[in-house]
């Protein structure tokens, strides 16, 4: 039993160590994250995560949802709301676009055209991505030697408590594997960490990857350094 737990607690701090410097906690999705069973966000929406997830036709959609306690905005005034999504840079891979909507209480009715229906009461903000054939931002992790295209990050203050959601899905009806990322800082608790040891070894190896994705490696890169820092 000793053995066992010096090998966790080993396999813990190398997980830690092998995330960069500025890395969001890591989750796989393991089911569709449906309106029914989505994507349940237990901590406050501004601690940082990225989940690997997937959209497994043109039709799907990911649903990701989290609360916003009128005691988090007594303490903070308003709660910090960053979003995005990453898409695997792949060698030859078709375009995958996908776009997000943040749905909440007090916000407006969306501008575009939504493939879901909104909870009564609710507003939504659609975040485009890219049009496609435009360049997009690129970002490369030396950690994990793969390449990420990269959304602009949809900023928002929460004033207003209740139930939101995150909506994920491809307009142009492709599908794709894809990161759900938000948050606006990073810290890690000792579950986090054991959370690590089970995630972290599938995407390394990309066993989550849906289909097959030659990363593309720039020659030269800038992304953030490896390492316990």
């Amino acid at each position: 039993m000793k053995s066992i737990g010096i090998f966790c607690v080993l396999s813990a701090v190398l997980c830690v160590c092998s995330l960069p410097a500025r890395a969001h906690m890591p989750s796989i999705e393991r089911w569709d994250y449906t309106v029914e069973w989505p994507f349940w966000v237990w901590e406050t929406i501004e601690k940082g995560q990225a989940v690997y997830a997937w959209l497994n036709s043109g039709s799907d959609i990911d649903v990701y949802r989290f609360t916003v306690t009128q005691q988090e905005l007594d303490e903070k005034g308003a709660v910090r709301l960053r979003v995005r999504a990453n898409m695997p840079a792949c060698k030859g891979a078709p375009e995958f676009l996908p776009w997000l909507a943040v749905v909440g209480p007090g916000l407006p009715p969306p501008t575009e055209e939504i493939p879901f229906t909104l909870p009564e009461g609710y507003g939504a903000v659609v975040v485009k991505n890219t049009e496609p054939g435009a360049e997009r931002n690129f970002f490369y992790e030396q950690y994990s030697k793969k390449s990420y295209y990269i959304m602009d990050n949809y900023e928002y203050s929460i004033t207003e408590p209740g139930t939101w959601y995150f909506y994920y899905w491809d307009p142009y009806g492709q599908g794709g594997d894809y990161l759900a990322v938000w948050g606006v800082y990073d810290r890690f608790d000792f579950f986090d960490i054991f959370k690590m040891i089970f995630n972290l070894p599938p995407i390394v190896n990309d066993s989550i990857m849906h289909s097959d994705c030659e990363w593309i490696i720039p020659e030269q890169s800038s992304s953030a350094k490896s390492g316990c820092q």
